[in-house]
């Protein structure tokens, strides 16, 4: 279903060039919810570090604090939720008002580091900054950043 969704988000960027929308909550919302299309929920951990089932409300920011547990054993803890529209809004702003007089290259790499780091929903933010980051990209007339997986040892 992550693979399904994944091209379908891919190819919904062509149709946002396509039809020249600008860059908005509202896009990166949508993008959001094509991901996790079909999806119910996420798997978390409770307060006690006990599996949870977290339920998903593709598109929507998320309701509830975020954070990873690091490999060096601390907490990361993401944007607050009662903070994520005014930063989300603040993102949006900044990517119209730089997308077409600063280098794309900065302005994406800036957007990605920026929504990566709000973590605005409950999942798929990862895969959504990249896509996010690709449509600037694409509407600069760049071509697409490909992270390709390596094996190690491979050639």
């Amino acid at each position: 279903m992550d693979a399904k969704n994944h091209v379908e988000a891919i190819a919904y960027l062509y149709e946002i060039i396509s039809n020249q929308r600008a860059v908005s909550e509202n896009v990166i919302k949508e993008i959001n919810a094509l991901l996790l299309s079909g999806v119910t929920y996420t798997i978390a951990q409770s307060g006690l570090g006990e599996p949870v089932k977290k339920k998903l409300v593709p598109g929507e920011y998320k309701k509830q604090p975020n954070h990873v547990l690091q490999a060096d054993g601390n907490i990361h803890w993401y944007v607050d939720p009662l903070n994520v529209k005014d930063q989300m809004e603040q993102l949006v702003n900044w990517v119209n008002s730089q997308i077409n007089t600063a280098n794309p290259i900065y302005v994406a790499a800036v957007a990605y580091y920026n929504l990566t780091r709000i973590h605005a929903f409950d999942d798929s933010n990862g895969r959504g900054a990249r896509i996010f980051m690709n449509l600037i990209l694409l509407k600069s007339g760049f071509f697409p950043v490909v992270i390709r997986l390596e094996k190690s040892g491979s050639t």
